[in-house]
């Protein structure tokens, strides 16, 4: 079948695209370059105002082809500050690859720059999408959708506005009441803003919601253009849109100086890299004896896919384009690149029809292939190898953390003997199941005989290792058919292994037990595997099972957030038993600098980055990654308050 574009249409004229929709060329046609400098960083003051500034966040409503973020990056490289760059932009019809290498071919320049921005981009798949460069100095936060809607979306504070887009009279949408009022609801205090147009009503808008507009003079053959600072809105007409939150779900950022994560496997490791890559390194406590589920020898990156417009279908996406994106994972990845998801049934490829049309993703994100789905950009990942990078000049404490326990500044790590391991201002509880009883304190609220902490669910899974020799009949990329066949990576005793997966066996927990591997669970991975590909593996081709828990959750996505006191969330969403709908007149109360990233799943290695990003966003008060519709349904309160609404829920 003809494979669907969500790109946007463009036409090229003098070598400066068109966006023939709304009949408008992305730059000017004079010098796109010297425009963006000098329509919006001198417009802006973006420079002068960052100067004494631990961090700078830019928003800007069009993306387009990346000319005005590369235009910053390029003038923060020139000033060699230390202020950090938070780029936000959105974009309702992302440019595909080459027509934006085509663009920025006309500023060699910026060479550099943009094939790096080129190969971050991700798909064109709606959703928030972050990327880093410079080691974490400029970050970008490339939000897909309508403007007006994934403002809505946002939480931040924003330093400085560029309005971009196509014009007013072109693209009227892009210039609206609404997403005026979204602009002011995230402005902090004299953030200044620049745009290219002087219209009026543009004006009149911003300076309803609050901001001191003024005309200036005008870019090439541009009379004018307007410039502003907020201050305090003259009208109460700005909009809040879907940024409202529940009030128990609502993001709490803390003190940081002093930041212990307790855990040693993806989560911990994600969180350790997305701290560093914010300037903050973190003290790693991990137990020696536990060992976590991402402990297995190879990981494998395939997104799940929705056929809807749900929260989680963007989170999804986003998580997967940026895990494949890293440098710390390619690092890691076999050389063989690519998963097949195999098809087994008619309705399988019916399905696979319906996902490659409505993602809308170039062959070289997705194509259909007489199997099923090719993604060549998933992988298989070296499990370890990729642990040991992310955990890289990181501090790292072996010592089994028994309890969490308010301290004079902060928090205090005690182990099994109640020694002190360690104090610092912010906790991060990234334990897998250990997270479970390390939050269920009294010292927490905790109320005895309830499970309002953190419902987890241990969940044993099991995998053979083989050699690769084993299966040299088979395509070398990563096979996945309900089981899997990753890719072939190395064991760290030099042997060139692939692994086939994998069982899902509810199992109750022990953390002073080795989980063994069952013979039974073999025999069942290798029927599937048998099943979907014909093969056999020989007796001397089997090096060894490795078996598992994992960390799941009932409704399949992890818990990443703040922990509240349990005993005051139930007393403030008590109403809710009455009425789900009711807003709370109380905000409960939560545990200042505790936090907590649990119930990855299976995905672990696939989520860690994104919400590594997302927790360290948070905690330090910067722009989320994860939109606010998708916050409540991530956060570590949901199981606790859905327990107040519904009664206890079976986990």
């Amino acid at each position: 079948m003809k494979q669907n574009s969500h790109y946007a249409d463009i036409c090229w004229q003098e070598g400066v695209p068109i966006a023939n929709a709304f009949d408008d060329p992305y730059y000017s046609r004079d010098d796109g370059l010297a425009e963006s400098r000098f329509v919006f960083l001198d417009g802006a003051d973006i420079l002068e105002r960052a100067k004494s500034r631990e961090r700078f966040v830019v928003a800007e409503t069009g993306f387009g082809t990346g000319l005005n973020f590369l235009a910053t990056w390029q003038a923060w490289q020139a000033s060699n500050t230390k202020t950090r760059l938070i780029f936000v932009s959105a974009e309702a019809y992302p440019m595909s690859v080459p027509d934006m290498e085509k663009a920025h071919a006309h500023f060699p320049e910026l060479a550099d720059l943009s094939r790096d921005l080129r190969e971050a981009m991700p798909p064109p798949s709606n959703g928030f999408h972050i990327r880093h460069f410079n080691g974490g100095n400029v970050t970008l936060l490339l939000m897909y959708g309508t403007a007006d809607n994934v403002y809505a979306r946002l939480n931040a504070q924003v330093d400085a506005w560029y309005l971009d887009g196509f014009a007013p009279a072109r693209n009227p949408s892009m210039w609206t009441d609404k997403l005026f009022g979204e602009i002011a609801r995230l402005s902090s205090a004299g953030a200044t803003l620049a745009t290219f147009t002087a219209a009026g009503f543009v004006r009149r808008g911003l300076t309803d919601v609050g901001f001191d507009m003024k005309k200036t003079v005008g870019f090439g053959r541009k009379r004018e253009r307007l410039v502003g600072t907020y201050g305090k809105p003259t009208s109460p007409a700005h909009a809040s849109g879907n940024s409202e939150l529940p009030a128990w779900s609502r993001p709490v950022g803390c003190t940081a100086d002093r930041v212990a994560i307790v855990g040693g496997g993806i989560a911990a490791a994600s969180l350790a890299s997305a701290f560093r890559l914010r300037g903050v390194t973190p003290t790693v406590v991990r137990s020696p004896k536990t060992l976590p589920a991402s402990s297995l020898p190879a990981a494998i990156l395939a997104p799940r896919f929705m056929l809807d417009d749900a929260p989680e279908r963007g989170f999804f996406s986003s998580a997967f384009a940026q895990a494949v994106s890293l440098d710390a994972y390619k690092s890691a990845m076999s050389p063989a690149k690519g998963v097949v998801l195999k098809g087994q049934k008619p309705e399988d490829f019916d399905r696979f029809d319906r996902i490659v049309e409505f993602y809308g993703w170039p062959a070289d994100w997705m194509h259909r292939s007489a199997d099923g789905i090719v993604l060549p950009r998933g992988a298989t990942v070296n499990a370890q190898k990729l642990i040991e990078t992310l955990f890289a000049d990181v501090p790292i404490l072996d010592s089994k953390v028994a309890a969490i326990v308010p301290a004079k500044d902060g928090w205090q790590l005690r182990d099994e003997s109640d020694q002190n391991i360690l104090e610092a201002d912010c906790v991060v509880v990234a334990a897998g199941l250990e997270a479970s009883a390390l939050l269920s304190s009294p010292a927490l609220g905790h109320q005895t005989g309830t499970d309002l902490q953190p419902v987890l669910r241990p969940v044993a899974g099991q995998i053979e290792v083989v050699k690769s020799s084993g299966l040299a009949d088979l395509p070398p990329e990563t096979l996945s058919y309900g089981g899997y066949v990753s890719a072939e990576t190395d064991d760290g005793d030099g042997h060139a292994i692939r692994t086939i997966g994998t069982t899902f066996t509810p199992q109750p927990y022990d953390s002073h037990a080795e989980l063994k591997p069952r013979p039974t669970a073999r025999e069942k991975i290798l029927e599937d595997f048998f099943a979907a590909t014909g093969g056999e593996i020989k007796e001397q081709e089997s090096i060894r099972s490795w078996a598992g828990w994992r960390a799941t959750v009932s409704d399949h996505l992890p818990y990443a957030g703040p922990v509240p006191d349990w005993g005051d969330l139930v007393e403030a969403c008590a109403p809710l038993a009455k009425d789900a709908s009711l807003p709370l007149n109380k905000t409960p109360g939560f545990h200042d600098g505790l936090y907590c990233l649990t119930g990855l799943g299976s995905k672990g290695f696939q989520y860690g980055p994104l919400l590594g990003d997302y927790l360290a966003a948070m905690i330090l008060s910067e722009p989320s990654p994860v939109p606010t519709d998708m916050i409540p349904k991530l956060h570590p309160a949901r199981a606790a308050v859905r327990s107040v609404v519904r009664g206890p829920t079976k986990g």
